[in-house]
């Protein structure tokens, strides 16, 4: 950082810059007003710090190596799950026909559009989403630091196939019931888990970190959450995350006397598979993931005329929004409800 000061009847300005490891400093005196002596200290620190971003932002790097620097210099402590995200898109770009060998930084937005078009041809329109909005995120920094005077990725359009039927991601609401009576009577340790997802929408991550401190008289207190590939135990997904949900006391009451200390000791994609499994042998309609569930909870107390408020809440969604765009459709036996009503009034 610059400093000025007055010697006698002009101004001097002292620079301090760091060369190959080492730390000098640059002075100039002999300026008349403090205006132009600041004019030229800023002129000094913006070379100082293009020179500092060249070291690492070389400008004849590749789109796919400025990514990679990006995340080594300005995404060093998010989450490992997070990092995975970035890293699939690191080497989606990598194989890129269109942005694998194209400069970082004469990136036209043109070009932009045609990578997440030549992406979206074989990917859904959410999956590409994700990609346009790290991409932008890398390239708002470029633009921040003054390598690009554009973000080449603003206005750009997504592309892809549309999402499959959101029915598909519910269990209809008799499917539903059944599930819980199920797995209530025959207790096992991943009926439990399961039956705790069916009672709570929580998350499957944040169901197997529950401890036995986590569970009180009609609640559940999620308050972390465990990683699907390591199984460590981390912070939820948000701070909103972070929740006590009402339950069923008989729940709780089955929780303590079963388990003790960290409940359930159980991979995801095992879990995954049970689910599925008591899906096939009920004979559901359809067959969904764990995540499924939290979708149908959601749904099941929305036809239910259960307020969206007291439902996002339930959910860790930061406010409401979230939860009408994910969940303003409702299951078939509600929506046949609305349209009976809805031609009723016309008759």
């Amino acid at each position: 950082m610059a400093s000025i000061y007055k010697r006698g009847s002009t101004y001097t300005v002292n620079v301090s810059i760091v060369s190959n490891g080492k730390r000098s400093r640059k002075t100039k005196s002999g300026f008349k007003t403090k205006r132009e002596a600041n004019v030229w200290a800023n002129d000094i620190e913006h070379k100082k710090n293009n020179d500092e971003l060249t070291a690492v932002f070389a400008p004849d790097i590749t789109v796919p190596e400025y990514f990679e620097k990006w995340l080594e210099t300005y995404k060093v402590n998010i989450k490992d799950s997070s990092m995975r995200v970035y890293l699939a898109t690191l080497h989606m770009i990598q194989r890129s026909e269109i942005l694998s060998t194209t400069k970082a930084f004469k990136l036209t937005r043109t070009r932009a559009q045609q990578y997440l078009n030549e992406f979206g041809s074989t990917h859904g329109k959410a999956t590409t989403a994700k990609r346009k909005a790290q991409l932008k995120s890398a390239y708002q920094d470029a633009v921040l630091d003054g390598l690009m005077k554009a973000n080449p990725f603003e206005r750009t359009v997504v592309t892809g196939s549309d999402p499959k039927d959101n029915d598909l991601k519910f269990i209809q609401t008799d499917d539903y019931l059944t599930l819980i009576n199920e797995t209530r009577l025959v207790q096992t340790m991943t009926n439990d888990i399961i039956l705790i997802g069916a009672l709570t929408g929580a998350r499957l991550g944040e169901i197997l970190a529950l401890t036995s401190n986590d569970i009180q008289n009609g609640l559940i207190d999620i308050n972390k959450t465990e990683q699907s590939s390591t199984r460590k135990i981390d912070s939820t997904k948000t701070k909103n995350s972070i929740r006590l949900i009402d339950v069923p006391v008989w729940l709780t009451d089955r929780l303590q006397k079963s388990y003790n200390g960290r409940l359930f000791d159980i991979s995801q994609v095992a879990v995954n598979k049970a689910f599925k499994k008591l899906q096939n042998q009920l004979e559901f309609e359809n067959i969904v993931s764990f995540h499924g569930l939290r979708h149908t909870h959601a749904s099941y107390l929305l036809s239910k005329d259960v307020s969206i408020d007291y439902v996002s809440q339930r959910l860790g969604h930061a406010d409401t929004s979230i939860t009408m765009q994910v969940y303003a459709h409702l299951l078939n036996s509600k929506r046949q409800q609305e349209i009976t009503k809805t031609l009723a009034l016309f008759k």
